[in-house]
């Protein structure tokens, strides 16, 4: 969860709503669509900077609704109201909510009403936008994992763990070029994936390729070392140890040739 500064916690956010001696109660509608005006505003930078990664979420707040309107301590005579309500925001039909505080202060100079929406409160409905972003990522990564199967399945066998990484590796590069979160489609798949199967076989042919010429060489190398301890043996009249130096001589040798072309 998202921390806030203590002493922010204690600001109010507040706008007049001009009326005729209209002093508003918790549950009027201009009070209420206030309150949602602000919330729609919500100005934290990392906050919006997330509506542009997900402009899904941003249009959701725009049909926000405040329910269960409470009038906790009111003077009528003053027209002054303390409420409590629950934000209400749905992302892919999926709710968040969470309890605010707001006032209602009646300006007996200017014959309006003042609407006050308690700065911790419009920290718990940032807190819950970023719940519905969490439950997006979510949501993106299974529709991710969905796109990844189809595929598998029109290919006939899954990805291997190679293949997986080149297609991670260029859903990272998209994900930073397009400032989001894993909400490619089958398109960017189909790009992906041939490139990825193709630049897998070919680094596994070379592996084995490499290895290949690696047991040849080792093979080559035990064969010129036993050629020559044998001769060795031989000219000794029984199997003998050769002393290091000549040991050191032969592996020189028998390396050399080990990797000379045939």
């Amino acid at each position: 969860m998202k921390k806030y500064n203590a002493l922010y916690l204690g600001l109010a956010f507040s706008i007049g709503i001009a009326g005729c001696s209209n002093k508003l109660e918790c549950n009027s509608s201009e009070a209420k669509e206030k309150v949602l005006t602000y919330i729609d505003g919500i100005d934290y930078p990392a906050t919006v900077k997330m509506f542009k990664r997900y402009p899904e979420i941003k249009n959701s707040l725009e049909n926000d609704i405040l329910y269960d309107i409470k009038t906790v301590d009111s003077d009528e005579k003053l027209g002054n109201y303390s409420c409590e309500a629950v934000h209400s925001l749905e992302v892919n039909d999926q709710k968040f909510t969470t309890k605010i505080q707001y006032k209602l202060e009646y300006l007996e100079d200017s014959k309006k009403s003042e609407v006050l929406l308690l700065g911790y409160s419009l920290a718990a409905v940032d807190a819950s936008i970023w719940g519905a972003v969490e439950a997006v990522q979510l949501q993106n990564y299974k529709n991710v994992g969905e796109i990844i199967k189809t595929y598998e399945k029109d290919r006939g066998k899954p990805f291997s763990s190679q293949e997986l990484g080149c297609i991670n590796s260029k859903a990272n590069e998209f994900n930073q070029k397009m400032d989001i979160h894993n909400k490619w489609t089958s398109t960017e798949l189909n790009q992906w994936a041939p490139v990825c199967i193709k630049k897998v076989a070919e680094d596994l042919a070379k592996e084995a390729e490499v290895a290949q010429a690696k047991a040849k060489a080792e093979a080559k190398f035990q064969s010129c070392f036993n050629e020559k301890l044998k001769a060795f043996n031989q000219s000794e009249g029984k199997d003998g140890y050769p002393s290091y130096e000549l040991r050191s001589d032969w592996s020189e040798k028998c390396t050399e040739f080990s990797i000379a072309k045939d």
